[in-house]
């Protein structure tokens, strides 16, 4: 029930900017008489009244889209803490919230927290988007009360002089189809430029993540059963199934990004579980990790939080990490990929 007041709540916040908007912009033209509010349709009437109503709804949903778009990003995803603004925009703590076993932190249970402070900061940029279709929307319907040409730019007027826009207007007025062609061409091409990029850029990522995920599978899988052939003194095949692994485990790393903090831990914890090969030998980046990790973290007992994950004895609790860390970096570049298309 909270969480569905929280939703209502941000709704109902969305409308009342919509709302706002339109009303002051209708009252800012009522106040600057930029309009002839009782125009006579008789001209036409049918096309012009449909196409002031197709207007007000193609307006209205425009408005309705882009507040949605702002109410999406104000809800807090089971991959995206509360703090995060951005899919690549995670705090440590935010990943540590991703990865520990904790019910008060687990992601799901935050899955639908409004995010006030973020929607209210991104509140003018929402409203400069709003003022902005209304005001296309009242240009729009400007023209189609009156859809002839203005005078002072056909005819010149004191300000802009005899030689104004008269000529020039006139001859693009006389053969309008022709400028139509084009806008629709190169809008047409910006399209389809655009749609080919992003289908590139979608393919390439989805690919990553068919590849990453079923490294991760075998990564796991082969350290396992390293594990085995050791227990079982079986020395021949444990150094087969460790030359089978650590390729995969180096292509594996070189696929994450290290500069996005999930994918950095999530290359260092596979390192640190692939060197138990040899124990009592740490992971290269253990070190400056846990440096990053404590510069960034003021608090001392997140910080032993911390140590507990990335210094485990427990190798159960490392794979959990692993694939609990394995399905964040994953749904996030699925979330990623649906952003592009």
């Amino acid at each position: 029930m909270k969480k569905l007041r929280g939703k209502f709540g941000l709704a109902l916040a969305s409308y009342g900017v919509i709302s706002a908007c339109i009303v002051g912009e209708v009252g800012l033209a009522y106040a600057l008489k930029a309009f002839i509010w009782a125009p006579d349709w008789t001209a036409l009437p049918l096309i012009r009244l449909s196409a002031v109503a197709v207007l007000c709804v193609v307006t209205l949903w425009s408005m309705y889209t882009t507040a949605a778009v702002f109410e999406k990003r104000a809800i807090t995803s089971w991959w995206q803490p509360a703090s995060a603004s951005d899919v690549s925009d995670l705090s440590w703590d935010d990943v540590y919230k991703l990865v520990a076993f904790d019910r008060k932190l687990d992601p799901l249970g935050v899955e639908a927290r409004v995010r006030w402070k973020w929607w209210i900061l991104a509140l003018p940029i929402q409203i400069s988007f709003q003022l902005a279709l209304c005001s296309v929307a009242l240009s729009l319907f400007d023209l189609l009360q009156n859809p002839r040409p203005r005078a002072f730019l056909l005819e010149g007027s004191s300000v802009m002089g005899d030689k104004a826009l008269a000529k020039p207007l006139a001859a693009v007025i006389a053969n309008p189809a022709a400028y139509l062609v084009l806008v629709v061409g190169l809008a047409t091409i910006f399209f389809t430029l655009r749609q080919i990029r992003a289908k590139v850029r979608a393919d390439s990522r989805q690919a990553w993540i068919l590849k990453a995920r079923e490294l991760l599978g075998e990564v796991i899988a082969s350290v396992d059963a390293h594990k085995i052939a050791l227990a079982a003194n079986d020395a021949k095949k444990a150094e087969k199934l460790w030359n089978k692994l650590n390729p995969k485990r180096l292509e594996l790393e070189l696929m994450l990004n290290p500069s996005e903090k999930d994918h950095r831990l999530l290359m260092y914890l596979i390192q640190h579980f692939s060197v138990w090969r040899t124990p009592g030998v740490a992971a290269q980046d253990a070190e400056i990790l846990k440096e990053i990790i404590a510069e960034t973290t003021p608090e001392p007992k997140r910080l032993l939080e911390w140590h507990g994950i990335l210094l485990t004895p427990d190798r159960s609790a490392l794979v959990s990490y692993i694939l609990r860390l394995s399905h964040v970096v994953l749904k996030r570049e699925w979330e990623r990929v649906k952003r592009i298309q």
